[in-house]
């Protein structure tokens, strides 16, 4: 939809601005499994049941709550994971995945293992279900779908 277009493209813009590089794994709220939706499983697994990360119990809403936001849950380091309106779930979340294809040394850790991550994840629940936005320490942005990873 146009307000999740809006969204994303708002949170990438922001990303940018950063000095630091950053991880930002959006996945999709309103698809459930197993009677829960897919977001709040995956905040559980890596987080409650994995201790990969920091819970946000009342979850941010980075258009109401300021950009300002990002910067402070970005610079943790790990991913932070939002639903595709833009409310952060998570922070310094550390992903993984089982590896659909080989990575790229030269990109490094950050963008090999959010690839691996949303491959992975869209693997087991279908595409467009988490877009991944890595930027690196060089600037260079990248937008990772499940499918084909896109620069920006």
């Amino acid at each position: 939809s146009r307000e999740t277009i809006k969204s994303i493209s708002g949170i990438v813009e922001g990303i940018d601005r950063l000095e630091h590089g950053a991880v930002a794994v959006f996945i999709d709220e309103t698809y459930i499994v197993d009677k829960e939706y897919i977001l709040e499983k995956e905040c559980k697994r890596l987080v409650l049941d994995g201790g990969r990360g920091v819970l946000i119990e009342k979850p941010i809403d980075l258009w109401e709550d300021g950009m300002e936001m990002l910067e402070a849950l970005t610079s943790i380091d790990g991913a932070i994971l939002l639903d595709f309106s833009g409310r952060c779930y998570a922070c310094g979340v550390i992903l993984d995945g089982e590896s659909q294809r080989k990575g790229n040394l030269s990109r490094g850790a950050r963008y090999n293992s959010t690839k691996t991550y949303v491959e992975s994840f869209c693997s087991h629940y279908g595409p467009k279900r988490a877009l991944g936005i890595v930027k690196s320490d060089d600037k260079m942005i990248n937008l990772l779908d499940g499918i084909m990873g896109h620069n920006i």
